[in-house]
């Protein structure tokens, strides 16, 4: 990935991927998909942006206003206008940095209905690749609220606050009542003026062809051809199984190089850093090909800095953003805070080997101390690590060898220890919940109602509380083999409950944070006893359970509890 990282327009963010070779006279703006979409196809997002600029076509990626990297926030009270007018914004800094004239403008999903919105009346969009478009806001909302009733409301979680009725929340992502309002306006049968000569469609192989869509751009005399999107199931999948659809962004490299007019070189100049409320924001790049980005308070900083490691495949913004919601509330608080890629994830270089290879290796330590090694050189010997899942794997392995984290904050962890093999393990474990929450559901009468409708996976579950038994009977009989060798003491720990004691022992606070019914507890207790009882007097540890919170803190108010937690723990 060859691309410069800034920032542009009112708050924006995106990536200058410059062409390779003699450039075009023709550019792309790549308009992204909204929400959980977006995080899924990041990568490979990028991947299609390369693929245009090695047909010598320059290449702006961005985020929508209040998304990604940039400046702004879900909860505004109406962010449709912004997002729409935000490709505008994209069409014209692409202009002005490469000298393009015409540009071709390629959306995904909900991207593809605000390309199309964008470049109605603009003669300089030559061109549009509406990939699985979304062609009606009103169609979009029907499914994002079929998508946030797949996730309903865990027992434990608090009422919902009134002044939140209306909104939407899904998969993490909040659309508020005025934002939900104005996207069911938009609507492509609505335009009135020809956005381009042509256009593009590859649509969902898994859903029938809208002929709606195609019907409303012949009207508009757009020569507009139409292909299933090859390779669309497997790229919409988590970030973890995401796979590039190579044959398609070839084919749409192809559509948008087509014809394009000769262009003369320019060198951009671009600005870095950029200022959000409270803070000042620095995109920066370390190590062996890493990215980050530092948010730094504008005043009152405590010299304290803290690091947040990537959620499973997720980019550096965070499993539903909360990366830079944290960010930018800890900055207020006077600290300074760098979320930043490992190798092979998000916008850092690639790695050879699996994915799973760099959630739970060892090896991607290093890019974790390379992120201390750039704050120390920053001014900050010690720092905070902070990691959801995979992210609290890598913090708390490196915070052993790496005695510059001084504290950690580790949130439902998975696993503390890993095996070659053990990623099937790892995607089906993420599926279920604790044993604790199973224990307590097996004298409720509605699971049964629920079993007897054939809504509750039995074998699944079944399946996954045998190997989980299996896995503490052979901990206790390790543990007990350890005490009549050692005599007693520590010789009953593991090698997890040992790193543990090391890194408590040298004065590493350290914080647990579980979602009560994350399936997580069963590691940690197969490891340090029920509720962590062998951390008992070994240092300065905290576990807290947070009940009616899912994986990732999709609700909100789990988000906003973790933060003031943390306030008052950092």
């Amino acid at each position: 990935m060859s691309a410069t990282p800034h920032t542009f327009g009112p708050g924006l963010f995106g990536w200058y991927h410059a062409p390779k070779g003699p450039p075009r006279g023709r550019g792309v703006v790549l308009v992204p998909a909204f929400g959980y979409d977006a995080l899924c196809v990041h990568r490979a997002w990028a991947a299609l942006a390369d693929a245009l600029a090695a047909v010598g076509l320059p290449v702006l990626r961005f985020d929508l206003a209040g998304t990604g990297d940039g400046a702004g926030d879900d909860e505004e009270a109406e962010r449709t206008a912004a997002r729409a007018s935000s490709v505008g914004t994209a069409i014209d800094h692409l202009e002005a940095i490469s000298g393009v004239e015409q540009v071709c403008l390629v959306g995904l999903r909900l991207g593809a209905l605000l390309a199309v919105r964008a470049a109605a009346g603009r003669p300089d969009v030559e061109s549009l690749a509406l990939l699985a478009p979304v062609a009606a806001g009103r169609l979009y909302v029907r499914e994002l609220k079929a998508l946030a009733m797949t996730a309903p409301p865990l027992p434990g979680a608090p009422a919902p606050v009134p002044e939140h009725a209306q909104d939407l929340e899904a998969a993490g992502f909040v659309l508020t009542a005025p934002t939900l309002a104005a996207l069911a306006t938009l609507d492509v049968a609505s335009l009135g003026t020809r956005p381009a000569p042509r256009a593009l469609v590859l649509h969902r192989p898994d859903l029938p062809q809208d002929q709606k869509l195609l019907k409303a751009l012949a009207a508009l005399q757009v020569e507009a051809s139409s292909e299933a999107f090859d390779g669309y199931v497997e790229l919409m999948r988590d970030a973890h199984f995401s796979v590039t659809p190579a044959a398609a962004w070839a084919q749409v490299a192809a559509f948008a190089a087509q014809g394009a007019p000769a262009g003369t070189p320019r060198t951009a100049q671009l600005t870095t850093a950029w200022d959000v409320p409270g803070a000042r924001e620095e995109a920066v790049q370390f190590g062996d090909g890493l990215f980050g980005v530092l948010t730094s308070p504008r005043q009152g900083a405590s010299g304290k800095a803290v690091l947040v490691l990537n959620t499973g495949s997720n980019p550096h913004v965070g499993a539903n953003r909360m990366s830079v919601q944290l960010a930018r509330r800890l900055a207020a608080r006077g600290l300074t805070t760098l979320r930043f890629d490992v190798g092979g994830m998000g916008d850092s270089a690639e790695r050879p080997g699996p994915p799973e290879q760099r959630l739970y290796s060892k090896a991607s330590c290093s890019d974790v101390k390379a992120a201390l090694d750039f704050l120390a050189a920053k001014g900050f010997a010690r720092a905070t690590g902070v990691g959801l899942c995979s992210g609290a794997y890598l913090a708390f392995h490196t915070a052993i060898e790496d005695e510059r984290l001084e504290a950690l904050v580790l949130i439902n962890a998975q696993r503390f220890s890993w095996r070659e093999g053990d990623s099937l393990e790892i995607a089906m474990r993420k599926s279920f919940k604790s044993t604790r929450f199973y224990v307590q559901q097996f004298f409720r009468a509605e699971t049964w109602d629920r079993v007897r409708k054939g809504e509750v996976n039995v074998r699944g579950v079944a399946g996954v509380l045998v190997s989980r038994g299996a896995a503490r009977l052979q901990s206790k009989a390790k543990d007990l083999l350890a005490r009549l060798s050692s005599g007693g003491s520590d010789g009953d720990a593991t090698d997890v409950a040992r790193g543990f004691f090391h890194v408590l022992g040298r004065g590493v606070r350290v914080l647990l944070v579980y979602s009560a019914q994350d399936g997580g507890l069963d590691e940690l207790d197969t490891h340090l006893g029920a509720q962590g009882k062998k951390l008992q007097g070994k240092g300065d540890v905290t576990i807290e359970l947070f009940e009616g919170a899912d994986h990732t803190l999709t609700p909100r108010w789990a988000r906003a509890r973790l933060f003031e937690r943390l306030d008052g723990w950092l």
